[in-house]
């Protein structure tokens, strides 16, 4: 199917926003390999959308298939529903450093997380959309807030 040239700009500036947002956006096939990278990804993980596509999200994060994650993308495939983790009961899936290491207590990138379903024509899921959030600002204040002495 040929778009014509208006689609196929708006299609490029599409996929132009996806790849600029500030949040990470992987989409994994069935076999977990990585199909899309975006470069919040490639910031944050120092791995290239190019060393990373077709390539599994095990090989990449082998600490991950043993975790809740690998069990969430069996539901997310098997039943075709989508799955969250809060910082608060996770403090991240991807172990990417602090954007402020000096100046925040956290060494680590607190990190909300929603996996989405993402069917073909035929209503199958075939692959799994992965949005990872950075909120490592709000945990910072919320662990300041927590360790600060109360007032009277």
């Amino acid at each position: 199917m040929t778009l014509p040239v208006s689609e196929m700009q708006g299609s490029h500036w599409l996929l132009d926003m996806i790849n600029e947002l500030e949040v990470g956006l992987l989409v994994l096939d069935r076999h977990y390999q990585v199909v899309i990278w975006n470069a919040f990804m490639e910031n944050h993980s120092a791995l290239t959308a190019n060393a990373t596509v077709g390539q599994s999200i095990f090989a990449l994060y082998p600490d991950l298939q043993d975790s809740w994650f690998a069990s969430k993308l069996e539901t997310l495939f098997s039943l075709g529903t989508r799955g969250q983790s809060n910082w608060e009961q996770r403090p991240y899936l991807f172990p990417f450093p602090a954007a402020r290491p000096i100046t925040s207590p956290l060494d680590h990138m607190r990190q909300n997380i929603t996996l989405l379903p993402l069917r073909a024509a035929t209503g199958e899921v075939t692959h799994a959309g992965v949005v990872v959030y950075d909120v490592t600002e709000l945990a910072a204040t919320h662990y300041a807030m927590r360790t600060q002495p109360q007032q009277a």
